[in-house]
């Protein structure tokens, strides 16, 4: 049983891990395979027969959603859309943005196993209602929308897969003008429960209401970004994700409750075991902590995963738990084979594993208390251990003191805070002041958490995800969680120790020359990587406390383990280019500056025009010249030339054809390998005898996915293709790399979205 439960789950699993095209030949090849198979492999039939099954409900989902996609009207195209609205994140008095869960999207019944979501921002004008969408209402809205599209970029967040996990197939705004009309409410206690919550919340005099409204909740829309960081760091971010943890919390105290009631009446006993009935408290209380959450993906994988254990109890089998993940595995697939893409589905099902393991190998059942702090501390380090390879995976850096923090945090957090808070949420109908009373020490608890947070956080480690270092430190951290007998400590480690060389020597090494354009919207970001030299053109967009480097450059940074800039570009002072700037300031305020036009920034600036010639190890930096007659912005932007080892690129910012002229007058425009199409390939931009003149081997378009500007302009485009350039799209490839080796040779410009797994992205 258990063969053929891991060998559905790998059909499911192939599939989305094989390339868009494939899909054509799935029929086909599966047919050959089960012959060769069933005829070479008798044996196998019968798990080779699972695995393909397994694919079936992945290939129907796949299309399901792949033909919503494809009948998504045009996205300047006004449509009328009925739905529940499921989830609201307002961001200020009069713009929020909201989910609703579609039924009808003009007029046409949306018929499936699976739903179809919108992802819309509704932003009140002078004489809009005065009532913006909430949760639960259902509304017929007049909408605009356009497919899902994210950025891709190289060790970033992918949104479009996050979005597919999530059910999420467009993204619009609301066309307030054209009468958008409240249809109905839905009067579920646990919305009113939730709200009523969050209300009293938000008007109490509690410190902690962003961590009490996302712990009870699910909202974390009140959570500040520096409190977000500093859990990440402090390896306490799992605290905030309402999932595996905190279900098996409330299922602990449901369970103890319903026991200890038991234990007091002998009539309960005669009416049901005490057994049976703790295992349902239990499944009762997360259920109804998962409903107060809003039911969200990663509490319905844990209300699953706890119901089918309870299921296995109750019937009194003796399955081990791996035989109950494996079939919680199967039934969550099946309904949702989309989990798979989903990276928190393997961190729940890898953390049970992981806890379970440690229980059965490290804690014993000793009586003294110092023993059972012996083994708490084991399990802790376990769990440390195990999820290091997982945090630099994901956010290239993990806290070395992150057991400290979860040896004190998931204590406190088990047996006081979550108890609290559940009680707080039952008594608040009954009574606001007793709720108030309840939860107050809640938020002290919270308090100690934030404060210890604070102090360990600064010991966070950023580190490149370099393969060889990468794979001997899960080697490492896996044999841990082993039994000695199978993996002996010492040898833990040795290989953490040759891990930290490993890093050591690969930081040290000297590759070539590499030129990253980043995929950042409309907008520039331009990463120049030599040696252990790195240059950073433009900073993309930007305003109040939120840039676009946050997501899109700066992981990619931290994964490559730099933590220094040599040299910061800005071309000029317009936003698309200048608005990250607040956010390297914070990066390294010691950044060295050139920039086109004087910015309002704490670093040390010059202006490039008169930096002239830099060079340093084999590159050499030339910035060329503006006439002194220029009074136009994107004039003014700093057209770098970089030689390295003679082969040129040039990177011109949002120079206009007079600019361009100039520069020809000048004589100072060559043959390049490749260049940054100046203004975003505007065709005010990129005249006839400017691409003539640097006649490049490839030019890279910097635009923002259906931009309304329209770029890059077909007649530009045209332009450059008479020249025989390569072109690269960053709305449609990604963020573009192109490398030079050791020896000078240039192997051209790869697209990153091509590396992607092709199925989320339409």
């Amino acid at each position: 049983m258990r063969s053929r439960m891991i060998a559905y789950i790998f059909g499911l699993s192939v599939f989305w891990a094989l390339p868009k095209p494939s899909l054509l030949l799935w029929p086909s090849i599966s047919v050959g395979l089960l012959v060769v198979f069933c005829l070479f492999f008798k044996k196998l039939r019968v798990l080779i027969l699972f695995a393909l099954s397994g694919v079936l409900p992945a290939l129907l989902q796949y299309q399901f959603y792949s033909t919503q996609v494809q009948n998504l009207p045009h996205h300047q195209q006004t449509i009328m859309v009925v739905g529940e609205i499921t989830r609201v994140t307002p961001h200020w008095p009069r713009l929020v943005s909201f989910e609703i869960d579609v039924v009808k999207m003009d007029n046409n019944k949306i018929e499936g196993m699976w739903p179809i979501k919108l992802k819309l921002s509704w932003y009140l004008r002078g004489s809009s209602p005065a009532k913006l969408p909430r949760l639960g209402e259902f509304w017929q809205l007049p909408v605009r929308i356009k497919p899902i599209h994210g950025f891709a970029n190289p060790f970033a967040f992918d949104y479009e897969r996050w979005a597919l996990s999530h059910f999420l197939m467009a993204k619009g705004y609301v066309r307030i003008k054209e009468n958008p009309q409240l249809l109905s409410v839905k009067t579920s206690w646990m919305i009113k429960t939730a709200q009523r919550l969050e209300t009293f919340i938000q008007d109490s005099d509690l410190t902690n209401k962003a961590l009490l409204q996302a712990l009870t909740t699910g909202n974390k829309t009140q959570l500040s970004e520096n409190l977000r960081e500093q859990l990440q760091q402090s390896g306490l971010a799992h605290l905030l994700a309402i999932s595996g943890l905190h279900i098996g919390i409330m299922a602990l105290v449901g369970h103890m409750l319903v026991s200890v009631l038991w234990r007091l009446s002998s009539r309960l006993t005669r009416l049901m075991n005490r057994q049976d009935a703790a295992l349902i408290g239990a499944l009762l209380l997360a259920a109804l902590y998962a409903g107060l959450s809003g039911w969200s993906v990663p509490t319905l994988r844990a209300i699953v995963m706890l119901g089918i254990f309870c299921i296995t109890k109750w019937l009194r089998l003796r399955w081990a738990l791996l035989d109950v993940l494996l079939l919680a595995a199967v039934v969550l697939f099946t309904l949702n084979p989309l989990l798979i893409i989903d990276s928190s589905t393997w961190l729940s099902f890898g953390a049970v594993l992981i806890i379970a393991q440690l229980l059965s190998s490290r804690i014993k059942t000793e009586a003294s208390y110092t023993d059972k702090l012996k083994s708490w501390l084991h399990m802790t380090v376990g769990i440390w251990l195990a999820m290091i390879p997982l945090t630099l995976l994901i956010f290239s850096q993990f806290s070395t003191l992150g057991f400290v923090s979860n040896f004190f945090a998931i204590p406190l957090m088990s047996f006081f805070i979550m108890p609290l808070m559940t009680m707080g949420a039952m008594l608040l109908p009954i009574s606001v002041d007793v709720a108030q009373w309840v939860l107050t020490p809640a938020d002290w608890g919270l308090s100690l958490i934030v404060l210890l947070s604070s102090r360990t956080s600064q010991l966070s480690f950023q580190l490149a995800r370099d393969f060889v270092p990468l794979m001997l430190i899960t080697i490492a951290c896996t044999g841990y969680i082993l039994p000695r007998t199978v993996f002996p400590k010492k040898l833990v480690i040795l290989l953490l120790f040759v891990s930290g060389i490993a890093y050591y020597l690969q930081g040290k090494n000297v590759h070539g020359a590499k030129l990253t354009v980043f995929d950042i919207g409309h907008g520039l970001a331009v990463l120049w990587q030599q040696g252990e030299q790195v240059i950073l053109y433009d900073t993309g967009a930007g305003s109040g406390g939120y840039s676009v480097l946050d997501n899109t450059v700066l992981p990619y940074l931290n994964a490559s383990g730099i933590s220094y800039l040599d040299l910061l570009i800005v071309s000029h002072d317009d936003n698309d280019h200048s608005g990250g700037l607040k956010t390297l300031e914070k990066f390294n305020s010691s950044i060295p500056l050139a920039t086109g036009q004087i910015l309002n920034s704490e670093l040390n600036q010059a202006l490039c025009h008169e930096v002239g010639l830099m060079k340093a190890g084999n590159t050499t930096l030339r910035f060329l010249p503006v006439s002194g007659q220029e009074n136009k912005d994107n004039n003014h932007s700093c057209v770098l030339e970089i030689n390295y080892k003679e082969h040129l690129i040039l990177l011109p910012g949002d120079v206009e054809a007079r600019r361009e002229h100039y520069l020809l007058k000048q004589q100072r425009l060559k043959p390049v390998d490749v260049l940054l199409a100046p203004h975003h390939g505007s065709k005010t931009s990129s005249s006839q005898a400017f691409v003539k003149a640097v006649h490049p081997k490839k030019v890279i378009y910097s635009t923002g996915f259906l931009n309304h500007f329209n770029f890059p302009h077909p007649l530009v485009q045209q332009r450059y293709q008479s020249t025989g350039a390569e072109s690269f799209n960053t709305a449609v490839d990604g963020a573009i790399t192109c490398i030079w080796q050791q020896s000078g040779d240039f192997n051209g410009c790869t697209k990153t979205r091509k590396k992607y797994w092709g199925k989320w992205h339409w």
